[in-house]
């Protein structure tokens, strides 16, 4: 995105680039994935890649 806006990164190859990038990890609070499902019983639909949670409220 940063080279389709007409920019370029800036490294230690290109140290006249216009941004620089750094890399922090993970801050707190951050996931690596998301719970799509609470249960283990998801329900089939008429697409085969489409299914349905029949989830109860949580507290």
């Amino acid at each position: 995105m940063i080279e389709l806006c007409g920019f370029s990164v800036k490294s230690p190859e290109t140290p006249d680039g216009d941004i620089e990038i750094e890399v922090v990890g993970m801050r707190p609070g951050e996931k690596l994935y998301e719970e799509l499902l609470i249960g283990d019983d998801p329900q089939p639909t008429p697409h085969p890649r489409i299914m349905m949670a029949a989830e109860h409220r949580l507290p």
